[in-house]
């Protein structure tokens, strides 16, 4: 894909991409505490 490609495919998805790293932000996900191992699969996913 040409540079100039990626970089409009990215401006137009910039938004759409914010918003699924705020959501997984919000996924307590502290891979080393037993107590949050299904919130670290569900972030994996």
């Amino acid at each position: 894909m040409p540079a100039a490609d990626l970089d409009q495919y990215c401006a137009q998805n910039q938004e759409r991409f914010v918003a699924e790293l705020i959501e997984a932000l919000r996924i307590p996900s502290i891979s080393a505490d037993p107590a949050y191992a299904a919130e670290v699969r569900r972030n994996a996913e």
